[in-house]
């Protein structure tokens, strides 16, 4: 299906590359996003103004698609996140735990970086980030250097 899908409550679990049809993800509430197993997908995804799409972590995800809107993202789950498309939302990206993979400078958005527990952030390119990063109490970012990150 092309149309898109709107999100704005629960969750979506994706069992394959292709679950959210050639549309975009609309997200307009506080929604929760997670694979099944490795996934890959390119739609792009929508923040709306109160949307929060809480990315679940139980397998590796890689969104390849442009990520826009005025809402937030958040990371939870041991396994990686991969943000490839030049991403314009505005509404930031708390990761609480596993790993961001960065696919270019403008992955995170326009938003602050929130670290909520033990993170790795590595890029698949170099990267030069000019989003203000905040540690909570107790947080750990670490840097495993397979590419220069500037911050």
């Amino acid at each position: 299906f092309g149309g898109g899908l709107a999100l704005n409550a629960g969750g979506l679990v994706l069992g394959n590359a292709g679950a959210l049809g050639t549309g975009a993800l609309n997200v307009g509430g506080a929604t929760t996003l997670d694979a099944s197993a490795a996934l890959s997908v390119g739609n792009g995804i929508n923040l709306g103004a109160s949307g929060l799409l809480n990315v679940l972590g139980s397998n590796a995800l890689t969104l390849g698609g442009a990520i826009g809107g005025t809402g937030s993202l958040v990371k939870n789950g041991a396994a990686t996140l991969t943000l490839n498309g030049t991403n314009t939302f505005s509404g930031g990206l708390s990761a609480n735990a596993g790993a961001l993979l960065l696919g270019n400078s403008g992955a995170l958005g326009s938003g602050t970086l929130g670290i909520g527990g033990h993170v790795s952030l590595d890029g698949s390119a170099r990267l030069n980030l000019g989003n203000n990063v905040a540690l909570g109490a107790g947080a750990a970012l670490s840097l495993p250097g397979s590419q220069a990150i500037t911050m």
